[in-house]
């Protein structure tokens, strides 16, 4: 069986894990590896996509590499 992710992106500077009710919150100025570019980037230029098991990390659209 095979089982698809899919979950909203949300800002990596504020975002909550799915079934936690915690609130990460990661400063503006922090760095965040991003798999669309393979670069580092600031946080407040990232949007992430959160799951239970894995964290994937996209810059914003407008805000990065020319793929988002």
């Amino acid at each position: 069986m095979i089982h698809v992710y899919t979950a909203k992106r949300q800002p990596a500077t504020r975002y909550r894990v799915p079934g936690f009710d915690y609130l990460h919150t990661t400063s503006p100025h922090a760095f965040v590896w991003c798999r669309c570019c393979k670069q580092r980037r600031r946080a407040r230029f990232v949007e992430l996509q959160v799951y239970y098991d894995m964290t994937n990390a996209w810059c914003r659209p407008g805000k990065g590499c020319k793929k988002s």
